[in-house]
């Protein structure tokens, strides 16, 4: 008995520094995922400028800004654009002449974001020091002849990405922000974003982090006190 005892005690005690050591690693290098508290959206029905500050690693200072500008009554033209504040960058394209400025690229799943975006036809790393504007278009809409005209690369698309580099103490972050925008026009919501805490690290669009050590040794530890009572009590 007082043997069982003594490896049921070396095992907890083993899988506990193991569990220390695990979350410490998991902190420090990895994916970071984040599901928004509360609705980050943009819409084509709004009367008035709507703002929503994204602070994309939690540190209390926002990284991004997320707007619904209204249109005038003369035009109907309802615009939303995506500001990226500081040193931070979102992959962009831009617009076809004669316009001015950029789109927000409507990133797929499964490609790589990092220094280079040459999977991405046309798109380039654009900063609120890019242009004149300061902002990348997410999508606009006007009524024209009583027909509904949308530009963007959202609308229509019940899950894309938009694809972001976050600079902190001049190492660069990237990661992925993903939006639903299901019907054709410009109203759609932010669901969820990860970027990766290795510096300067390359991140595959939808990639989450995979279950923990911590979770996994948790489970063996649970498993092996189980194992031995069960083996004490026959």
């Amino acid at each position: 008995m007082r043997k069982l005892n003594t490896t049921i005690a070396w095992a907890w005690g083993a899988s506990l520094a193991l569990m220390l050591i695990a979350s410490e690693t998991a902190r420090s290098q990895g994916i970071v995922y984040v599901t928004p508290q509360t609705q980050i959206f943009y819409s084509d029905g709004v009367f008035q400028t709507l703002n929503f500050n994204i602070d994309i690693n939690g540190d209390g200072t926002p990284d991004f800004i997320l707007s619904s500008l209204p249109g005038s009554s003369s035009t109907g033209v309802f615009t939303a654009i995506f500001t990226p504040l500081g040193n931070n960058s979102v992959v962009a394209i831009p617009e076809p002449p004669p316009d001015l400025g950029y789109l927000v690229a409507a990133v797929n799943q499964e490609t790589s974001i990092g220094s280079s975006l040459t999977p991405i036809l046309n798109a380039q790393w654009y900063n609120n020091q890019t242009d004149q504007f300061g902002y990348a278009t997410i999508g606009a809409e006007a009524l024209i002849d009583q027909q509904l005209s949308v530009i963007g690369n959202f609308a229509g698309l019940s899950s894309a990405y938009i694809g972001f580099d976050l600079v902190d103490n001049g190492n660069n972050y990237y990661g992925w922000i993903q939006v639903s925008n299901p019907l054709n026009d410009v109203y759609g919501d932010i669901v969820d974003w990860a970027y990766q805490s290795s510096p300067n690290t390359s991140i595959i669009v939808g990639a989450v982090p995979e279950p923990s050590a911590f979770a996994l040794l948790a489970i063996g530890s649970v498993s092996l006190i189980w194992c031995s009572n069960r083996r004490r009590l026959c």
